[in-house]
């Protein structure tokens, strides 16, 4: 509650402190989700679950919706940075490990072909935490990494939702409708397999994933748009968000 009061005083009183609380719960959530804390509930009680938390934020055009992400970001959960590195650097660790216990150490070129898996790893970045829609393919490509060194979280946040729900209904933007149709089960941890020429996928589960969209909401009263989103909505969409409007 301080939190939200003392930033709504910053951002001129123009936004309320629902909105804030909202944006602050889901990018609080996605934190919690790097720390890989589980919980029980009457929903879960056999496995603990992580927790997930999907927020869509409707404010108007200068309602300093962008504003009071950034400030969140920038001013109260900086740190993440950080935790980003430290679980980039583990996850490197495990790699070179991994690959150098493939190598045969009586090989004469064993400590050359150490220092060369070493060097090709130094600078990697393995996982990329926060996207703003990608394709289902990336999105995988980061969840099978989470899954298989059991660490980290995705995030996504779209500051521009009404256009991107707009697009995702263009016949030539498969993309953006494609990341939407894949929500509903990643809110429950879990991106069903999809094989494509050449690339065999399996279905992952238990991928933690919390989402922040932010938009104007006359883009989606529009009556095309409207009619999709109120059809998403009923799709299971509607249950699994906390909406502010």
């Amino acid at each position: 509650n301080r939190i939200n009061k003392n930033l709504k005083i910053v951002l001129d009183n123009k936004i309320e402190e629902q909105a804030i609380e909202n944006a602050f719960l889901a990018c609080f959530c996605h934190l919690v989700q790097l720390k890989n804390i589980t919980f029980t509930s009457i929903k879960n009680l056999k496995i603990p679950h992580q927790p997930t938390y999907y927020a869509i934020n409707f404010c108007c055009s200068g309602g300093k919706k962008n504003q009071a992400i950034s400030h969140i970001n920038e001013c109260l959960l900086s740190f993440i940075n950080d935790e980003y590195r430290r679980i980039n650097n583990r996850v490197r660790e495990q790699v070179i490990e991994r690959e150098i216990s493939k190598l045969n150490s009586d090989d004469k070129n064993y400590t050359y072909k150490k220092h060369e898996i070493e060097k090709e790893n130094a600078d990697k970045v393995y996982l990329t935490f926060k996207t703003n829609g990608g394709t289902p393919a990336a999105i995988y490509d980061d969840a099978k990494m989470i899954s298989d060194y059991r660490m980290g979280a995705l995030f996504a946040q779209i500051t521009e939702f009404g256009d991107y729900f707009r697009s995702s209904l263009d016949s030539g933007n498969n993309v953006n409708k494609a990341f939407l149709d894949i929500l509903n089960n990643l809110y429950d941890g879990t991106i069903e397999a999809s094989t494509s020429l050449g690339c065999k996928r399996t279905e992952l589960k238990n991928i933690p994933f919390s989402l922040l969209f932010l938009s104007d909401i006359q883009e989606l009263l529009n009556d095309k748009n409207n009619i999709a989103f109120k059809n998403r909505l009923k799709s299971g969409f509607a249950r699994r968000v906390n909406f502010y409007i």
